[in-house]
């Protein structure tokens, strides 16, 4: 497992050595003020393992906005641009300015030291928001039609869909609320409080799958009675079921998570679109009964998949739920995005309609995390090669 150090720890030793400089270069009377200026720095740019993609250019404005003393006084985004240094605006065009203006009176190896931190950050940002983008994943494993059927989530999925509701008969009707579940893209503002029967949600339910709901196995008794959540456990189980670590150990759970399903239709077929995105995970050494649970989720370089430490904890849960309800946006890397698609096939023995997946994809945002699904993919074509 990656221990990525925390930033600050990472530069003590360039911030210790210049202090010392400090100690020894310059005069006594100025001494104080520029010791209390390196410390007033790492205050505001209050550098830690989890940073935003926002925290993050919030850094990288303060830094570039720095005016440092090399004969004249001169921004740092002044001497990053002579130098040919790429700047925040490269990657974040319209980015906020720093409310915090600093001037540095000492420059000689203080602006070295910025440099190495600007390109750090920088690089951070540009991985982490890629990332979000769901732009080149680190590993990205698409199902066959094999290890579709394979699955155990995904039968049960389609066993359990037959059933006339799930065991206990929650619907849909809450999730439209919660804006989770879409139709064509487009969210379905309620009519009434209530959250089990709303008309407007019932009415556009009717209306997408052209029947009733109240007709046991039509596509909109379907999509009414199998809302998202339940969709969204069996992708989960299946990512429970097939993730590990590189160093093979299991156990691991989903922790945080937002999730969306947006009905829609191809070529006049009714399909589901699920997108998962896997904030947080935990893990538990199944060899051992005492083993303590551990929390994981990706650290602000965007790759890194850390242990979140108790102190660590509640700030790490708080961006994730913000992100999840919709308080943030773009703001957390997902662990890993996994994407389904589901069909409204009919039953020909009953002649009702049930759920099945015909699609999965799952992308890794790091390299500690691998599908064992990867196995079965790779097992196959050594046999294929075999009879070739």
């Amino acid at each position: 497992m990656k221990n990525q150090n925390d930033l600050n720890n990472l530069l003590s030793g360039d911030f210790e050595h210049l202090k010392s400089q400090v100690r020894s270069r310059i005069g006594f009377y100025d001494r104080g003020g520029f010791l209390a200026f390196i410390d007033s720095l790492q205050t505001h740019l209050h550098l830690h393992r989890f940073m935003s993609p926002d925290d993050l250019i919030k850094a990288l404005s303060i830094i570039e906005g720095i005016e440092i003393n090399t004969s004249t006084y001169r921004s740092m985004h002044e001497l990053l641009t002579n130098q040919r240094y790429r700047l925040l605006e490269d990657i974040v065009p319209n980015a906020p300015t720093a409310s915090v203006r600093m001037k540095c009176h000492y420059g000689d190896n203080f602006s070295s030291l910025l440099r190495r931190l600007h390109c750090s950050l920088l690089s951070q940002l540009e991985l982490s928001l890629v990332h979000i983008d769901r732009q080149l994943p680190v590993s990205k494993l698409h199902y066959e039609q094999n290890m579709l059927d394979e699955s155990q989530a995904f039968r049960d999925l389609e066993n359990t869909s037959k059933a006339p509701h799930l065991p206990d008969k929650s619907t849909a009707v809450k999730d439209f609320f919660r804006r989770g579940v879409t139709l064509y893209g487009t969210i379905i503002y309620p009519s009434s409080s209530d959250i089990n029967h709303d008309p407007a949600i019932i009415d556009a339910i009717e209306g997408f799958g052209q029947s009733s709901i109240g007709s046991e196995g039509t596509p909109a008794n379907k999509i009414y009675q199998f809302g998202g959540q339940f969709l969204e456990a069996i992708m989960l189980n299946e990512f429970s079921h097939t993730t590990e670590f590189k160093s093979k150990q299991r156990g691991i759970q989903p922790g945080i998570v937002k999730g969306h399903i947006n009905w829609t239709k191809e070529k006049g077929t009714i399909v589901a679109v699920v997108t998962l995105d896997v904030y947080t995970i935990n893990q538990c050494d199944l060899r051992s009964k005492y083993a303590m649970q551990k929390y994981y989720a990706i650290g602000s370089d965007g790759i890194s998949l850390l242990e979140v430490s108790d102190k660590e904890l509640e700030l790490v849960n708080k961006r994730c739920r913000d992100e999840r309800l919709g308080v943030t946006e773009n703001q957390v890397v997902p662990i890993c995005t996994l994407s389904a698609k589901l069909a409204i096939p009919v039953d020909i023995s009953t002649g009702r309609h049930y759920l099945k997946v015909t699609d999965f994809t799952v992308c890794f945002n790091t390299d500690e995390l691998h599908s064992t699904r990867e196995y079965d993919l790779n097992q196959a074509f050594e046999n294929r090669g075999a009879y070739c």
